[in-house]
């Protein structure tokens, strides 16, 4: 970029995405520099703002999911099936509860 005297504003011009025969008809957009980027900063703290939200939902869903099986557990027999991965190990009820409220105590701690 060259250096322009700070009084004066440096553009860019912008085309609208629309068919190569209706640019004819479209006036020429010229945005300044400053407000292109903060049409970028938005964008990129949009994207954020977005993925923060949908891991926010991951996690209350699986916080969610470790509260039915601790209930579960509750209303359950002697001997359960935890899930670690892809893989099912046998073990007790109090084990299992102890394993759920100890995942439930972490999660809220990763959603900071």
């Amino acid at each position: 970029p060259t250096a322009c005297p700070p009084t004066q504003a440096r553009t860019s011009t912008m085309n609208s995405l629309k068919p190569s025969e209706a640019k004819e008809d479209l006036p020429e957009v010229e945005v300044r520099e400053e407000d292109q980027m903060l049409i970028n900063e938005f964008g990129r703290l949009n994207s954020r703002l977005h993925e923060l939200q949908a891991d926010s939902a991951a996690l209350k869903e699986k916080i969610e999911h470790l509260d039915d099986a601790t209930t579960e557990l509750m209303m359950g027999g002697d001997s359960v099936r935890l899930k670690l991965g892809d893989a099912f190990i046998d073990c007790s009820e109090d084990y299992a509860t102890e394993f759920c409220e100890k995942r439930q105590e972490r999660l809220p701690a990763q959603m900071d």
